[in-house]
């Protein structure tokens, strides 16, 4: 393997955990807000916060990859670890939140009676 395929796979691999980081920064804003029931004011500080993280690691990721240097791979990349965490990640997460907290309300265990 030449070292520009090696350099170009190592700035793919990159890229594709960048997109993974970034979409785990907004699923993890999305469940801040949804925990404490954020309104007005609060909501949109999270939100800028959410986006300011988000950004930084994109940059920091893309500067580790290529020293700065956008590609239309590492673009794809990114993209496609959009769309991976999209597909796979969110949807088992939510998924296992999800059943938890039915189970528990199904069971009895939201509210503890107290004696």
């Amino acid at each position: 393997m030449t070292e520009l395929i090696a350099r170009e796979l190592k700035e793919i691999g990159f890229m594709l955990a960048s997109g993974l980081s970034v979409m785990l920064v907004f699923w993890s804003r999305d469940m801040v807000i949804e925990m404490l029931e954020l309104k007005g004011r609060k909501r949109w500080a999270v939100y800028l916060i959410s986006w300011v993280a988000a950004s930084f690691l994109f940059t920091e990721f893309l500067y580790c990859a290529s020293y700065g240097k956008l590609s239309w791979y590492g673009t794809a990349a990114f993209t496609a670890g959009i769309l991976l965490w999209k597909r796979l990640f969110c949807d088992i997460i939510s998924l296992s939140i999800g059943l938890s907290t039915y189970e528990k309300r199904e069971r009895g265990y939201e509210e503890e009676k107290k004696t």
